[in-house]
């Protein structure tokens, strides 16, 4: 039977006959809380990953408390360790005494000298730790007789703890505040290595960290070199910031600067180390120029050290150091009452047995890479994401209010505060961050699960965390208005509604397997859509549990019916002819299934709808139908459609300012297709059996993603320099049942009207001059073009360090030359089709053949690979003697020009900008709406020439109405920009660009000067859309190139070129999907999933695909991982 009792303070509490104590009153406890308003909850109980609280509910604990319980809760082998350890000797002084346990910890850690780590030091908390490894620098130097050395240099935005000693070197505004006037006063800081908030635009990273260098050296003379104990830091920073890590080359950097004034390196671990950040110490990551680790000379370790069990923490010290206590005083001059205390001591030890006998270190570096990759792709798009970084497991989420200019929540909106406590409403706890940025401004939440997480609960953590944001976003933002110094942003295009359907209430529409692998409506994630239907080219017939998918409320709205399936289809035909794989028949027999669109309709709409008056708000939910479906659709369903989903939702992403995404998605297609294309070439023996029509989506798929490819070029999201390669598959052949308009013959009425400048354009084969085959295999040959003339620009064009980018441009041999000869050859060779001449009957006469549009992207690949090649050489930062004829920006030509280059390249450059703009008014003008990404990028880039001249029109001799045209641009922009988030972005950089220009020009003889780093990065915008760089994108370097994906998984597909049925019976298994491979730039070897322990994985029948956008996202960033381990 339970026992009352009653405490001092009138608190009713009840003991079980377990121990358990539960609490029926909370008034006025006798425990000092954290917060003396705030009431914490009762937790009664703990095992594994979840944490059991008093009224019985389980949370699954994504933090491990704060990054502590590195193998769960429970385990019975640390427990009877910590009991054995008691029975045994509970506690000595360690003045007189020492333990069995307190050694093998330490010969454990440091025993074989790690990297010259030869002693350890045990004591209670981490800020002990952090004290003790101050106080040990300085006995250092004061056992060297540098008595004068008494000043420690650290970082803002750090924290190290909170005793006086610890808390004087951290930045933590909000713990520092009441003791600031009394902390150490030999203290200073200098800026934090957080690359997303501090690396500036214009800066590579390695400026970065020489600028951060010099900082730290500017800081030791100020503060005089021989003074300086020790620069401290975390390596990877952890609570304050959340999980920032180095860039490379930072601590190699600041190592080297702390070696230049004679200075200790301490490397604060507490948090990211004991193999938290998936190596065991995280500086291990960090090379320096000769490829070896970065050691400090004191290290502190800690939290993960003892996993919660026990609280210890501890220093690691070079043998540099001991050796000078040795040969000194023989002693360190510092110690506590339970500094390695052996029961902490035996839990310690106990805990890092079970590390390394199950190798969890190496496990947490393989789920870490899941852990990413289900982030990225769920959370990546999000409006209010500006972040995702971390290692290992070792993950957080900074929120912004605006991803463009970074700009924090106001500190009153607590967004990250609030987005933790509804990820634990739904029943996962994460670590909330606020003051991310500087202290007072930025929010965050940190993900760091035990290292036991496997890659099911790694699922849901992220499913929470991002129902909790994108539920939260907007209405936690409302509730703050009335407080908030600025108006509100607008709400999101992803909304969330908590159900209160219960997952019995779907069982009626969605088969049990799918229960298991799908989104969950009443407690995970969004109830937009809960599956995916068939694809219509994958299979002849369609199970039930295959097809039933219920659609949110939203989508009820909107009958989506065969019409709007027409309306959007043909919509997507004109505004992206580039992009001719859509079969009428095909698509129009499997589009919808009992009025429940396929993912790839759902694509069409989502990249289509905009257009369309009646769905122009909703076109977001189309894409997150697409986005939370289309890895698990492709796993199960790894044909044609999926290629096409991907390619399409590739388009939307770019569209809306997600290169990063495009480019994932891009590459997957084109694996995928080549794929696909490759087998049907290995399987292709008896050519008259052959399926024609799939055969030709098949070709038409693949260049698809090659035209794909070279438009994100524009963005420059793949790596620098990366080549696009040339696909090996022959041109489309064929044009029947790929359009969606009618197809119709001039009449002679219609030549009268032309004229004789008009009609002498319909001359010749009338089939070959308009087919939609010929202009779709044109279109296909100007990509190729402007891919190799891009792809050498966007590796810095005439800077680039080659020999033949080096050389003058008029150069038969240089790489200028060359790609002017393609261009104005391919112009050359089809001008019948491609010339713009600017008549008033060609346009006429393209529209009434319904290639207008075709026509129009011809033109805009033409005329905007002219503007980019002449741009190379022309100032851009001219001044008052400036004229066409020079001077360049360096480098600058060692030789002088042919007579006249100069004024006939400027020409030729203004002309082509102008011509652009005229185009798309001529369309304009016949009320052909032609507003893509596509175009608007080259309008932004006709645009920023037409300012440039409006400036300076001395440097534009001839050319008229540079203003108008640059001002109807720019209207143009603003208008497109309703559509397309880019095209916005585009609007506000050219905005931004005239500004300059009209500043420089008023203040030219300050020219040398004015502006050069504002402007730098609309300057490499002329060729890009500026995006800071990623180590992700690094590490993904060949993902949108090389072979195709080969494997059995494309078998159940091929099966259908041959005439045959699309048996379900064939649809490949999860694990066929797994096979899926990148190749690394650096060794280009192929890397293998090994797939033998599928079968052993308990919890996995032949029904459960268990594939998700985040695992082939981790799988893909991270080929050599053994991935047979999270299948």
């Amino acid at each position: 039977m339970p026992s009352h009792f009653v405490t001092g303070s009138g608190i009713d509490m009840q003991m079980s006959s377990a121990g358990q104590t539960c609490w029926t009153k909370h008034l006025q406890p006798s425990l000092l809380h954290r917060s003396l308003r705030e009431k914490p909850l009762l937790a009664r109980s703990a095992s594994g990953h979840k944490i059991i609280l008093e009224d019985g509910s389980e949370i699954l604990d994504a933090c491990g408390g704060a990054a502590v319980a590195i193998i769960g809760h429970g385990n019975q082998e640390v427990i009877s360790a910590i009991a054995e350890q008691a029975q045994s000797i509970s506690y000595v002084h360690t003045g007189t005494y020492t333990t069995s346990a307190a050694e093998q910890l330490a010969d454990l850690l440091v025993g074989h000298k790690p990297y010259g780590l030869s002693k350890a030091f045990f004591v209670g908390s981490g800020s002990e730790a952090v004290d003790g490894a101050m106080k040990l620098a300085r006995q250092y130097f004061y056992e060297r007789g540098e008595v004068q050395r008494k000043h420690f240099i650290s970082r803002r935005q750090g924290y190290h703890g909170n005793t006086f000693g610890s808390m004087s070197i951290s930045s933590n505004l909000s713990r520092l505040e009441p003791y600031r006037d009394i902390l150490l006063p030999y203290v200073s800081h200098v800026s934090p290595c957080y690359q997303y908030q501090y690396q500036t635009r214009d800066e590579t990273t390695d400026g970065y960290v020489a600028r951060l260098a010099m900082e730290l050296d500017a800081e030791f003379q100020r503060v005089g070199s021989d003074s300086v104990i020790a620069f401290v830091a975390e390596t990877v920073v952890g609570a304050t910031s959340g999980c920032v890590p180095p860039v490379p080359g930072y601590l190699a950097a600041m190592q080297a600067v702390c070696k230049k004034h004679g200075a200790l390196l301490v490397l604060d671990e507490i948090m990211c180390g004991m193999g938290r950040t998936g190596t065991l110490f995280a500086w291990e990551q960090e090379k320096n120029a000769a490829g070896e680790p970065v050691v400090p000379d004191i290290m502190t370790i800690g939290k993960g050290l003892g996993g919660g069990y026990v609280p210890i923490s501890g220093l690691l010290i070079h043998e540099k150091v001991v050796t000078v206590l040795e040969e000194g005083s023989g002693s360190f001059n510092h110690g506590h009452t339970f500094q390695a205390h052996p029961i902490s001591c035996a839990a310690a030890l106990a805990v890092q047995k079970v590390v390394q006998r199950q190798k969890l270190v190496e496990h947490c570096a393989r789920m870490g890479n899941v852990l990413g990759g289900y982030l990225w792709g769920y959370l990546g798009n999000e409006d209010y994401v500006g972040d995702i970084r971390g290692r290992g497991l070792f993950y957080a989420v900074e929120f912004v209010q605006d991803k463009i200019e970074k700009k924090s929540f106001d500190p009153k909106v607590q967004f990250g505060l609030v987005v933790q406590k509804q990820a634990h409403k739904l029943g996962v706890a994460l670590y909330p961050g606020m003051g991310t940025v500087d202290g007072s401004k930025g929010d965050h939440i940190l993900i760091a699960p035990p290292f036991t997480v496997q890659e099911k609960e790694i699922r849901e953590i992220v499913l929470a965390v991002t129902k909790a944001e994108c539920v939260l976003s907007t209405p936690v933002l409302r509730r703050k208005e009335r407080n908030a110094p600025y108006p509100p942003p607008t709400s999101k295009t992803r909304t969330y509604h908590i159900s209160e359907t219960s997952a019995p209430d779907r069982t009626d529409k969605v088969h049990a397997d799918q229960q298991d692998r799908r989104p969950q409506k009443d407690g995970s994630t969004s109830d937009a859509v809960d599956g995916v239907t068939t694809s219509g080219e994958m299979q002849s017939q369609v199970a039930p549990q295959q097809v039933a998918a219920p659609l949110s409320p939203e989508y009820a709205l909107f009958n989506v019916n065969s019409e709007l399936v027409t309306h959007a289809s043909r919509i997507f035909v004109k505004q992206f002819p580039e992009f001719g794989f859509v079969h009428k028949p095909t698509f129009f027999e499997h589009g919808l299934q009992d009025e429940i669109p396929s993912i790839k309709l759902c694509a069409i709409l989502a990249l289509c709808s905009r257009y369309l008056p009646e769905l122009s708000n909703i076109f977001g939910h189309f894409a997150n139908v697409v986005r939370e479906n289309i890895m698990s659709y492709m796993a199960q369903y790894p044909g044609i459609d999926a290629a096409h989903a991907l390619i399409l939702l590739s388009l939307y992403e770019w569209g809306e300012g997600n290169g990063f995404q495009a480019w994932i998605y891009t590459g997957m297609a084109t694996r995928l297709a080549q794929g696909i294309h490759s087998q049907m070439k290995a399987s292709a023996k008896d050519a008259s059996s052959l399926n024609f029509t799939k055969q030709e989506i098949v070709i038409r798929t693949a260049w698809a993603c090659f035209v794909l490819d070279c438009i994100l070029r524009c963005g420059r999201y793949g790596p620098q320099g990366t080549e696009i390669e040339t696909p090996d598959i022959p041109l489309p052949m064929n044009e029947d049942d790929f359009e969606f308009g009618t197809e119709t013959a001039p009449s002679s009425h219609f030549l009268r009207q032309l004229g004789s400048g008009g009609s002498s354009l319909l001359i010749g084969n009338d089939k070959e001059r308009w087919g939609s085959q010929q202009m779709l295999s044109l279109i296909i040959e100007g990509f190729g073009i402007f891919s190799t003339l891009s792809t050498w620009i966007c590796r810095g064009g005439r800077r680039y360090p080659s020999s033949q980018a080096m050389e003058p441009p008029w150069k038969d041999t240089s790489l200028w030359n060359r790609s002017m000869v393609m261009v104005k050859a391919w112009r050359a060779t089809h001008s019948a089709r491609l010339v713009y001449a600017r008549t008033a009957g060609q346009l006429q006469a393209h529209m009434l053949h319904s290639q207008v549009e075709r026509f129009t992207v011809l033109n805009l690949l033409y005329y905007v690979s002219i503007l980019f090649l002449h741009r190379e050489y022309i100032p851009f930062f001219p001044h008052r003697v400036s004229c066409p004829c020079g001077p360049i920006d360096p480098p600058f030509l060692e030789e002088p020009p042919p007579p006249d280059w100069w004024h006939l390249s400027s020409r030729e450059l203004f002309e082509a900008a102008s011509t652009l703009v005229q185009l798309m008014q001529d369309l304009e003008i016949r009320n052909v709406q032609f507003q893509t990404p596509f175009s608007a990028f080259c309008i932004f880039s006709a645009a920023a020439a037409l300012v440039y001249a409006d400036t300076w029109p001395y440097m534009a001799p001839g050319l008229e109405n540079a203003k108008e045209k640059y001002q109807w641009s720019f209207d143009w922009l603003q208008s497109a920009s309703e559509k397309w988030k880019v095209a916005k972005r585009w609007h506000e950089m050219l905005s931004e660009l005239a500004g300059i220009f009209t500043r420089l020009k008023t203040e030219g003889q300050n020219f040398p000067h004015l502006g050069r780093e504002e402007f730098q990065d609309l300057h490499d915008s002329m060729h890009r859309l500026a995006e800071p760089e990623s180590t992700t994108v690094n590490a993904l370097a060949t993902l949108s190139q090389g072979d195709g994906i080969v494997g059995s998984h494309t078998q159940p597909y091929l099966g259908t070129l041959n005439g045959g049925e699309d048996p379900v019976s064939h649809v490949p298994h999860a694990r066929d999907a797994v096979r899926l491979h990148a190749e690394h730039s650096s060794t280009s070897e192929r890397h293998e999933t090994e797939l033998t322990a599928f079968e052993d994985q308990p919890g996995h029948t032949d029904n459960d695909i268990g594939v998700d956008p985040g695992f082939l996202l981790a799988m893909l960033s991270d080929p050599s991982g053994d991935w047979s381990h999270v299948v």
